[in-house]
């Protein structure tokens, strides 16, 4: 008789970003504590108060010791809960860079990860796609939070036959964004993280333009606090400009024209990520043909790139990440099996 059982891996390290801290914690913690893991949780230093919030209120009910959140240094405490034997597996969500740096660290030392990477995640809008449903979808993937979420439309690939229909549409939704004080509930558009996030969005946007980008649509922002204007571009498809081809963690849409399905599977592949994507389309057929050729985590058909669903695996291909989230899927991940063989002859 042969039984097979899941056990806790044992002490989980969490490590996550800035940004959507609630979710973030909800994501790593429940499924570690649900299968019998203890977790030591690193919050962003930029937004750790939710968190440790959330960790305050789950040490009411789970044991002393179940669940440690640690703030500081993230160098420091990534490489701690990366080489302390203690810890079993790694889970983080950030960027690529450190990301991959973890997961190599964590694998000489015989240890899991799930990595969760972020992306470019590309729109593709074909000539028989709902022009006005596409640009609001655009909208909210790009501009939404200000861009600052991993699975954000990064990129529009269009058809060169409609490119000026959509982009009038996407402008008239771009000018009823509403700035001004996040917590203010009528706000539209909100600032960035840092000054420092803010920087860097100028430097992307200046490569841009050095590589022949056009100005579509530059939005108005308040002079106070962090804000960057949203931003439409146009690009060729086999410019090497960083908007392209890297992860823009903030509100700049580049947009290229492609003459047809097989030249948009190609762009849309190009990209070093592979997390969401999503096709516009009236052909469901056509869509599911393209679907199956993109090299994503993801395909979402006829709505935004930066939809998520907590019961369905989250997570991509390529640098996007290691591993798959959901709340069964980090569950499995977060357990070893474990096989028990009986002779009862």
């Amino acid at each position: 008789m042969a039984i097979v059982t899941r056990e806790p891996v044992g002490v989980v390290g969490a490590i996550t970003p800035f940004n959507f801290p609630a979710a973030s914690f909800a994501h790593k913690v429940a499924p570690a504590l649900a299968v019998g893991n203890s977790v030591v949780f690193k919050p962003s230093s930029l937004t750790p108060l939710t968190q440790l919030k959330l960790g305050e209120l789950v040490s009411r009910v789970f044991p002393s010791g179940t669940l440690n959140v640690v703030t500081g240094d993230s160098q420091i405490i990534g490489d701690e809960l990366v080489m302390n034997p203690k810890v079993s597996l790694i889970t983080f969500t950030g960027s690529v860079s450190v990301g991959l740096d973890l997961a190599s660290k964590a694998v000489r030392q015989g240890k899991r990860s799930i990595m969760e990477l972020g992306g470019s995640d590309a729109e593709i809008i074909l000539e028989d796609a709902d022009l006005n449903k596409a640009a609001k979808a655009a909208l909210i993937g790009r501009y939404d939070f200000a861009g600052q979420f991993c699975n954000a439309t990064k990129r529009l690939i269009v058809r060169k036959e409609i490119e000026k229909g959509f982009t009038a549409a996407l402008k008239e939704e771009l000018m009823k964004l509403k700035m001004g004080d996040p917590f203010d509930e009528q706000t539209d558009y909100v600032p960035l993280i840092s000054k420092e996030a803010k920087d860097r969005l100028t430097l992307l946007l200046e490569d841009a333009e050095r590589n022949e980008g056009e100005i579509l649509y530059l939005g108005n922002v308040p002079d106070k606090g962090n804000y960057f204007p949203p931003v439409l571009l146009r690009l060729t498809p086999n410019t090497n400009s960083k908007v392209l081809t890297e992860e823009v963690f903030g509100p700049i849409l580049p947009m290229v024209t492609v003459d047809d399905d097989d030249e948009a599977i190609e762009v849309a592949n190009s990209s070093e990520y592979g997390l969401d994507a999503s096709i516009f389309t009236g052909n469901f057929n056509r869509a599911f043909r393209i679907a199956s050729r993109l090299k994503v985590g993801t395909v979402i058909l006829n709505d935004t790139t930066r939809l998520r669903w907590d019961n369905l695996p989250f997570g991509g291909v390529k640098k996007s990440g290691i591993g798959r989230e959901s709340v069964i899927d980090t569950m499995i991940e977060m357990t070893e099996t474990k096989v028990i063989v009986y002779n009862y002859s």
